[in-house]
């Protein structure tokens, strides 16, 4: 949610190469809640924030945010207002609608839903779309599951995809500020824990209640046109476990991708 926060503050024109926030650890909303982060980050940038996952710095830019701008930018990348949103399908599945809980730039609940906590429900496809849009010029492939299924012994096919046309989710100029800073955060932050075929990745943690959390990685592999969206569910701490299978999957990618 924070690639989705930084996409609404583009399209509205912010000022984010010189947006700079200070990190203690915790931030006080105007409603005097308050925003606490995973470390002390001190003087943030953008691609620091992307980086480090900076709560703080992502507050502080929530609420420099025009509510009513940000939620038609995000009904436009598929993530509505809770109770609102058409279904999608996929390969004619019906699939769970996105939503978040946004309503106030200033108040804890909706500006900790869009950092990526709260009442923020993602759909796996919807952010793999976002993160292909990103590095596509805004621009995304609509999603199947199978290429064709056929009898064998009758050499009949019964059923073939028809990939729809691309999407354009994101504004041209928005996708490219938003490729640089984020390639540029995964180049500065993320060292070795992602191979070199992985050029953009994000950590994600979703709390599930009773302790447990499940540890999200959405990125892409430019190289092979793929955009992915991982989810491991209840993984107690850390984010080694997620990494070590984006790296699994990005040695595997490339012999399909031929």
């Amino acid at each position: 949610m924070k690639i989705i926060a930084t996409i609404c503050a583009l399209d509205q024109d912010r000022d984010l190469q010189n947006f700079q926030a200070t990190c203690t650890g915790k931030l006080e909303l105007p409603d005097g809640s308050v925003v606490k982060c995973t470390g002390v980050h001190g003087t943030v940038d953008l691609t620091k924030a992307i980086g480090r996952s900076c709560n703080c710095y992502m507050a502080a830019l929530i609420q420099e945010l025009d509510e009513d701008a940000a939620r038609e930018t995000m009904r436009q990348l598929g993530i509505y207002p809770t109770g609102e949103g058409a279904t999608a399908t996929v390969d004619k599945l019906q699939r769970t609608t996105s939503s978040t809980h946004f309503r106030s730039a200033h108040i804890f609940q909706d500006v900790w839903a869009l950092i990526g906590q709260g009442d923020s429900l993602v759909n796996v496809i919807d952010m793999a779309m976002i993160a292909g849009s990103v590095v596509n010029g805004g621009q995304t492939a609509q999603p199947y599951l199978v290429e064709s299924i056929g009898v064998t012994d009758a050499d009949k096919l019964t059923y073939q995809a028809k990939p729809g046309e691309q999407i354009h989710l994101i504004d041209d100029d928005t996708a490219k500020l938003v490729n640089q800073y984020w390639t540029d955060a995964v180049a500065k932050y993320y060292g070795d824990r992602v191979c070199s075929t992985i050029t953009h990745a994000k950590t994600g943690t979703a709390q599930q209640g009773n302790d447990q959390t499940n540890r999200t990685l959405m990125g892409v592999m430019e190289e092979y046109d793929t955009a992915f969206f991982l989810v491991v569910e209840e993984l107690p701490a850390g984010d080694k476990l997620i990494f070590e299978i984006a790296n699994t999957l990005a040695e595997i990618i490339p012999a399909y991708a031929e």
